[in-house]
């Protein structure tokens, strides 16, 4: 059904799945040394309106409007996207700049369409400010309506402030504060396992830049190394402490262990869980390495080599294949 992108629409602030890609691009941000960036109304009303209108209205994937054109030819036409945000009065005195995805189905999750933006190049770039937008960004906007999910980026500050659907929580409970230290490297090598610390950063400084509370996987980290296998079992809350007292410092990667690869390897999980990384994590730890279970079965290099479309989608992005498998390519009843 068509709708009025300009009357006053449902979803303007964030939902709990845009938040949670709110906080992954932050989270994704600080991995590579990145600020974070603030969240904007401004954007946000302007993402709601986009996938809005993508989805009921123009039925493609397009930097477009329903009532202004673009075309990635013809440089005269991307004022559609720079201005949309002066074309819906919001406030907001800069230009607006987009990553777009559409999943193929009825929805969207958060890390399905980051993992599409970090997998593309130009995508990429744009997140992380690299090439041509190594300028900071000061504004972001999320939008996600069934099968689409934007972010708008913004270089100046947003004057109308916040979105609804914030958290307005401003003070970290301590049973929280050791994920929040683990999801940031930075807070590891400023105050390590200092759970009061944490709780007085998250209220002065946590909250404001609106970091992840818990972006760290401490089932995925128990995975990547037997030795911790061994030592904490299923024990996550025991991960983490290692983590910041002895593992970022010694150079683990808390993300060796392919989650992704596991699932595709188990098509009753892929039923169960889906594309959640984080559960198949917390399986694996806790049945699946008593059970054998497979954790590479699934070849992601001979997926791609039985399917022309999907070579000609993802070229040889191993992890883009193996999640098209989960998402969609079981159900289809492909063989991977």
């Amino acid at each position: 059904m068509a709708v009025n992108i300009y009357s006053n629409l449902s979803g303007d602030g964030f939902e709990p799945e845009e938040l949670r890609l709110f906080n992954l691009v932050n989270q994704y941000r600080s991995e590579s040394g990145l600020p974070a960036i603030k969240a904007s109304k401004a954007l946000s009303l302007v993402a709601n309106r986009h996938v809005q209108d993508l989805a009921e209205n123009v039925g493609r994937l397009t930097h477009a409007w329903s009532d202004a054109p673009y075309d990635p030819s013809s440089p005269n036409t991307f004022s559609s996207m720079w201005t949309a945000p002066e074309r819906f009065n919001t406030g907001y005195k800069g230009y607006g700049f987009e990553n777009a995805f559409y999943s193929g189905g009825s929805s969207v999750n958060a890390q399905q369409a980051l993992n599409s933006w970090k997998n593309s190049s130009p995508h990429n770039a744009v997140v992380l400010n690299q090439g041509v937008w190594s300028q900071n960004w000061n504004a972001l906007g999320v939008g996600i309506h069934k099968g689409y999910a934007v972010l708008w980026f913004g270089r100046e500050e947003d004057p109308t402030g916040a979105p609804t659907g914030l958290p307005s929580l401003r003070t970290l409970a301590p049973s929280n504060a050791p994920q929040y230290i683990a999801s940031h490297p930075d807070l590891i090598r400023a105050i390590g396992y200092n759970l009061e610390a944490a709780s007085q950063h998250y209220s002065s400084y946590g909250m404001v830049e609106n970091r992840a509370l818990d972006a760290f996987d401490e089932f995925r980290y128990i995975a990547s190394y037997a030795d911790l296998l061994s030592a904490f079992g299923n024990d996550g809350a025991g991960a983490t402490w290692h983590y910041i007292q002895y593992g970022n410092a010694e150079g683990r990667s808390p993300n060796l262990f392919n989650s992704e690869r596991y699932l595709a390897s188990n098509k009753d999980l892929i039923r169960e869980f889906g594309y959640n990384l984080q559960a198949a994590s917390q399986h694996y730890v806790t049945y699946g390495v008593s059970e054998r279970r497979a954790t590479q079965s699934f070849d992601p290099l001979l997926y791609l080599s039985r399917y022309a479309d999907l070579r000609n989608a993802f070229g040889n992005n191993l992890t883009a294949a193996t999640q098209h498998f989960i998402d969609y390519g079981y159900q289809e009843g492909r063989l991977g």
